[in-house]
């Protein structure tokens, strides 16, 4: 198998399992082992390990989170931001 056939199998599983999440097919023709979600962005499946996969997708959705505790509680307090 040619590698970018590697790269297409990996991302195709990748989606049947994060597909429900809400990711997709990054459709980018420079970069083809890359999924897209609104939240995380743009992650290239083609070199990472499911583990490295899950904590950046781990680390995108507590980073967004935490950003928006912080927002809520600015706006609660009436501090502008940084």
């Amino acid at each position: 198998m040619k590698a970018d056939q590697t790269v297409e199998v990996r991302k195709q599983e990748a989606l049947k399992l994060l597909a429900p999440l809400g990711f997709v097919d990054n459709d980018d023709q420079g970069e083809p082992g890359t999924i897209y979600h609104p939240v995380c962005g743009a992650i290239d499946i083609s070199y990472l390990h499911v583990e490295e996969l899950v904590k950046q997708i781990y680390d995108a959705g507590f980073n967004a989170g935490s950003e928006k505790i912080r927002s809520g509680m600015r706006q609660l307090l009436g501090v502008s931001p940084k």
